[in-house]
């Protein structure tokens, strides 16, 4: 049975997506170590439907190896406790792994969640995780129009959010086959 999460905030604008105190949550930096992060950056590719350990960052045992959030195919991987999101693009022809278009931090610890608003206008994902400040949080990404992903919050006078049906419902994302 899959697990579902309804958050019960309407999306009116992007800062207050998730709840009143979601401004302040979305613009709380996650700790990465900097190394790991320029090395995430260096990685070219991975293989398109995850599993394996590549450029030094093994797949996150608590997410799918490989999933699809609307157009965006997304690896979880970790290294030295650092928790990383890279997207994907599909492979150029003749290889087998898919390049790597984006890297994102994420929360070091939580429940990965595949998110949509429920008119499905706006797809993301969402991590359910204690921050460093100590408060227990949604954090959103959506996925803007070019499928990279985008942290909730950081473009206030964003509008992509507004829905008339904005309840987000999130739930634990569909490994790709």
């Amino acid at each position: 049975m899959r697990s579902m999460l309804r958050c019960g905030a309407r999306a009116v604008a992007a800062a207050v997506l998730l709840a009143p105190g979601a401004a302040r949550a979305a613009v709380e930096p996650l700790p990465v170590d900097a190394a790991v992060l320029s090395e995430a950056r260096a990685v070219g590719s991975l293989p398109c439907a995850g599993g394996t350990k590549a450029g030094g960052f093994a797949p996150d045992e608590d997410a799918p190896a490989a999933w699809r959030i609307g157009d965006a195919l997304v690896s979880v991987r970790r290294k030295q406790g650092d928790r990383l999101a890279f997207v994907l693009a599909r492979p150029a022809a003749g290889s087998a792994d898919c390049a790597v278009r984006d890297v994102v931090v994420l929360p070091r610890g939580g429940s990965l969640l595949a998110c949509a608003l429920q008119d499905d206008s706006v797809r993301g994902l969402g991590v359910h995780a204690l921050l460093p400040s100590g408060r227990r949080d949604l954090l959103f990404w959506r996925v803007d129009g070019t499928g990279l992903l985008r942290r909730q919050g950081t473009a206030p006078d964003d509008d992509d959010f507004e829905s008339d049906t904005g309840e987000l419902i999130c739930s634990l994302p569909d490994p790709i086959q």
